[in-house]
């Protein structure tokens, strides 16, 4: 009879041990994951103190008065490292301060690659190779991931907070190129279907970009309808994944053009 509550005892401190195993290798799991990250964005943080240059006067052309381009990237850096770099982008409030990527081969290889290509779950901020790159299309589409650690398109889920989205500091987006400074403002931040954007709407035709502007305007987020958006207004869209790991939706940010400046 005594032998029952060793036997009893004995499985209970095999379960204790087997659990505690498991809790201890979980725990290492998610280290390594939290060390990769923070690995890759010491490299894009490392990659910006490289590229930022103190803003040389550059006069822009064809404006009636002269306008001084102050563009922080030096690109012949940027561009030297990697030649599939021709942009950056920045949005106060957010940790966004990223270059701009696109592969001619492989549409989507910045979506498993990094900056420096090499193989990395955050992967980089990238357009599709179909997108030019002079961000003339009526919409112009940029994924990133939705890193845990709020890296790449992470913060954009910040705009979840309607405070966030109201407050002016947030609601700018600047995009750099060799020659030009692009400003839009954000008009919306919501889940949306997870679909292709250029494929399910042609935006060259006024009556399906309003169509767009509609479904944000009706869909489950924030959306500002203050700002006046112009049948020849150029969009933006930030592409990334929901939060909860709802796989049929994406979470888009989306701005207008306000500003354009080139050299």
């Amino acid at each position: 009879m005594a032998k029952g509550p060793n036997k009893h005892i004995k499985k209970s401190s095999k379960v204790h041990r087997i659990f505690c195993c498991i809790f201890s290798l979980s725990l290492i799991g998610i280290g390594i994951y939290c060390g990769i990250s923070l690995w890759h964005q010491h490299k894009y943080n490392k990659l910006k103190g490289a590229v930022t240059a103190t803003p040389a006067p550059t006069q822009a052309i064809a404006s009636p008065e002269p306008v001084i381009l102050d563009i922080p990237i030096d690109f012949d850096a940027l561009q030297e490292s990697n030649d599939d770099a021709y942009a950056w982008i920045q949005i106060p409030g957010t940790l966004v301060d990223y270059p701009i990527l696109q592969n001619a081969e492989e549409t989507d290889y910045y979506l498993s690659h990094s900056f420096d290509r090499s193989s990395a779950r955050c992967g980089a901020i990238y357009t599709r190779n179909d997108t030019p790159q002079d961000f003339s299309a009526p919409c112009t589409v940029l994924y990133g991931h939705n890193m845990k650690d709020d890296s790449m398109f992470g913060s954009l889920h910040d705009y979840e907070n309607p405070d966030f989205f109201a407050d002016p500091k947030n609601r700018t987006i600047t995009v750099y190129t060799p020659n030009a400074i692009r400003t839009y403002s954000i008009i919306a931040a919501t889940n949306y279907q997870d679909a292709l954007l250029p494929a399910l709407y042609d935006f060259s035709d006024p009556v399906q970009k309003e169509d767009f502007i509609e479904s944000l305007r009706t869909a489950n987020g924030n959306f500002d309808d203050s700002l006046f958006i112009a049948d020849d207004s150029r969009l933006i869209v930030l592409s990334t994944c929901a939060t909860g790991g709802r796989s049929h939706l994406r979470y888009l940010v989306v701005g207008v053009m306000t500003d354009e400046k080139i050299c």
